[in-house]
């Protein structure tokens, strides 16, 4: 698949010859200048109260992203760009994300641990930090759409690397337990992508209209 890939768009990620944005997800997790033009700009799109509702706001975006990587990975393709070659684009309160075809190759046997460590672990964990928001919540916001694509792939391929990442394996040694496995909630995959159910806030109710996504836990709490 690796070399037929030309021009390729999939969940808000664009795969490009020359990818372009306003910053890169590498400055912003390395240059507070660069965190606070991100939250900046997910705050004048969503009036995001604070850092902690921003970043949220925009990891639920991210785990588009990162469900995009792996979805290729399900074809046998790996996408190996650094952080600083994930370029984050904005347009009329939107946030895309454009990658470099160069940087795709052929999926190896641990790129599935691989793609969780460097695109998931590190980025959750310092956006953890920077935003002051709990990594459970920004898992989850990941793990939505990563159980929604794997339900689109509907293959073999796709079945049992879903399987894999809510065993623990392929997320040591940088985590001990599976976050995925905790937001099933003693549930099945099959029962969690039939009705998905959050187990943790998202922190959208804390916008001024206070919405509420309709997964919110705290749903029929009013």
């Amino acid at each position: 698949m690796v070399h037929k890939l030309k021009a390729y768009t999939i969940y808000q990620t664009d795969l490009v010859d020359d990818a372009s944005g306003f910053t890169t997800l590498g400055d912003v997790l390395s240059d507070n200048h660069a965190f606070e033009k991100l939250v900046d700009a997910v705050k004048a799109d969503s009036c995001a109260p604070n850092n902690s509702v921003a970043i949220s706001i925009f990891m639920r975006k991210y785990g588009f992203f990162l469900a995009s990587l792996l979805s290729l990975a399900t074809h046998k393709t790996r996408w190996s760009g650094s952080l600083h070659d994930i370029h984050i684009k904005e347009k009329d309160g939107d946030f895309r994300f454009q990658i470099e075809k160069r940087y795709l190759r052929k999926r190896m046997s641990e790129d599935l641990s691989a793609l969780i460590k460097e695109y998931g672990h590190d980025v959750v964990e310092c956006f953890s930090q920077k935003g002051r928001v709990s990594s459970f919540i920004l898992w989850e916001n990941i793990w939505g759409y990563v159980l929604w694509i794997y339900g689109q792939l509907d293959t073999d391929h796709a079945r049992k690397d879903l399987q894999s990442l809510i065993e623990n394996d392929v997320w040591q040694p940088f985590k001990k337990r599976s976050p995925f496995k905790r937001f099933l909630n003693g549930r099945s995959l099959d029962e969690s992508s039939a009705e998905f159910k959050r187990v943790t806030c998202c922190l959208l109710k804390e916008l001024p209209a206070n919405q509420k996504c309709s997964y919110c836990p705290f749903k029929n709490l009013d």
